[in-house]
């Protein structure tokens, strides 16, 4: 998104009336930051977090879902660069998982067609998964290939995710504030409600960051990064 730069002075400056353009879509509260040539040019809150009307600030923590599949993408393509991961290699013979489907295609999903939403897995599913279609073939948004792809770089390294991201990103980078939490917590800041003590069938704990942070990891990221090239270059996926 690009923010023409009298309305980032505006911003900055306290001249754009925000709280008028949360009240239009409706929107309790928000928090941004703008990034100018490879840096945070400005970072901001606004509104409330909660129906208590507690402010919202910097430090607020949101949900980021699947923002966080950009980070787990480059340390992918860290393994491969070190030699850890082949991209072109099928998973499942590696994984020592039991089968996620039972449709032989799925034995030949790669991490590159993972990556690029090209494994055929579906988003979400129980196991044992249908295939949408040949792996390589077509894009379907596939959350499972994405955690498929985690199972084997946390089997390679012998640790987990959060304990990789702390040490390749988090501490690196100076976002020594972000934490992985669960989406509870959102639940008991007052927007969301519960009904009955359980959590309901397939209910998953999504990562909690605050949209700083996020801008902070793009800033490190905006810069070239080596890594082997393609050894066909322009085929499909």
């Amino acid at each position: 998104m690009q923010i023409r730069q009298e309305i980032l002075e505006q911003i900055a400056g306290g001249g754009f009336d925000m709280a008028a353009l949360l009240k239009k879509y409706a929107v309790p509260g928000c928090a941004l930051a703008v990034i100018r040539e490879g840096g945070i040019a400005f970072s901001g809150a606004y509104g409330v977090r909660n129906t208590q009307g507690t402010p919202m600030t910097e430090g607020t923590l949101f949900e980021c879902a699947s923002l966080t599949k950009s980070v787990f993408a480059l340390l992918a393509l860290q393994e491969a660069d070190a030699g850890k991961l082949e991209l072109d290699a099928p998973i499942a013979p590696l994984l020592h998982d039991a089968p996620w489907s039972d449709d032989p295609r799925f034995l030949t999903v790669t991490p590159r067609q993972c990556l690029s939403h090209g494994c055929g897995l579906p988003n979400w599913e129980s196991r044992p998964m249908h295939m949408l279609f040949d792996p390589g073939t077509a894009y379907s948004y596939s959350g499972e290939g994405y955690f498929l792809l985690q199972r084997l770089i946390e089997q390679i390294e012998g640790k987990d995710m959060d304990r990789l991201f702390r040490e390749r990103f988090y501490g690196r980078f100076g976002m020594d504030t972000r934490r992985g939490r669960g989406f509870l917590r959102g639940l008991r800041q007052g927007w969301f409600r519960v009904q009955g003590a359980g959590l309901p069938p397939g209910f998953r704990q999504r990562p909690r960051t605050q949209r700083r942070l996020v801008a902070v990891f793009l800033c490190r990221r905006l810069r070239p990064v080596r890594l082997r090239p393609d050894p066909q270059p322009g085929r499909p996926l």
